[in-house]
């Protein structure tokens, strides 16, 4: 039987500013000053994503209101699908040998 030891890390506290937002660490660009191109690409991104997200889930919400889940629930799927090949995602679950490939589940971790 092994002992349980006490391992020092950096690991933030709740309550404690995370990795990322602490002065002085790699990664930290807060104060470092923001280029127009930058802003540019900011801008120009945010723009093509919400000019398919806001009508792709406008769309969703009133179809699922008025149609119900059951019936929109292949359209969700394969728009989910194409949006995940479109970003080039792979993913691959390893689940239990009772898991039946056919049938639809949801997993919480």
């Amino acid at each position: 039987m092994s002992a349980v030891r006490e391992v020092e890390t950096d690991v933030a506290l709740l309550g404690e500013a995370d990795a990322a937002t602490r002065a002085g660490l790699p990664g930290d660009q807060r104060g470092a000053p923001v280029s127009l191109v930058e802003r540019a690409v900011s801008v120009g991104t945010w723009g093509l994503g919400l000019s398919y997200m806001v009508p792709a889930m406008l769309g969703f919400t009133a179809a699922y209101s008025t149609l119900g889940s059951h019936r929109i629930d292949a359209a969700t799927r394969w728009y989910i699908r194409t949006q995940l090949r479109l970003l080039f995602v792979k993913w691959r679950a390893e689940v239990h040998a009772d898991v039946d490939p056919g049938q639809q589940y949801i997993f919480c971790q």
